[in-house]
């Protein structure tokens, strides 16, 4: 079937000659169907009622499917009781880089035992000391590192309140 034939049997079908676009004012708007405003509705009222990401059926983005390889990482390491800085220098990250990866473990619900790494590191004294202390302030990590400026590291804070965070 020819370029002509194939014009004449879709002038057919549809009652007039098909109209090339030219302008942005030619473009006709199209109505969205009673599905579609439904489907948008439950979904609004969905997270309206639940405030929860979750219940949104959202794409994942590329980026988002390496994340999550990296926290599943993360979890092996922290299984097989891997120190957290020898995990970071081997996955070429920042120490804090692995600490925000822990947080959002942890905020997500994910249970995590790192105290084979902190009683190592921070010890149970320093460890008691900052857990006293995320108890009066309610683990307010700002005022811990104003509290203990000079005494203990930001990440030393940080991974006790991971601990305490249980």
């Amino acid at each position: 079937m020819d370029l002509k034939e194939s014009n004449r049997r879709k002038e057919q079908a549809l009652g007039s000659k098909p109209k090339r676009i030219t302008d942005e004012d030619d473009i006709e708007e199209v109505e969205p169907s009673a599905k579609d405003i439904d489907l948008l509705n439950s979904l609004v009222e969905s997270a309206l009622n639940d405030d929860k990401e979750e219940d949104i059926p959202l794409p994942m983005p590329p980026s988002s499917t390496a994340k999550s390889q990296q926290m599943i990482h993360l979890i092996q390491a922290i299984d097989r009781k891997v120190p957290l800085d020898d995990y970071a220098e081997q996955n070429q990250l920042d120490f804090d880089e692995v600490l925000d990866n822990l947080e959002h473990l942890i905020q997500r619900g994910t249970k995590l035992d790192i105290t084979y790494f902190t009683d190592e590191v921070l010890g149970q004294e320093c460890l008691d000391e900052l857990f006293d202390f995320f108890d009066e302030v309610d683990g307010d990590v700002k005022q811990a590192f104003d509290e203990f400026y000079g005494i203990y590291q930001p990440e030393e804070i940080r991974l006790a309140r991971l601990v305490w965070h249980k």
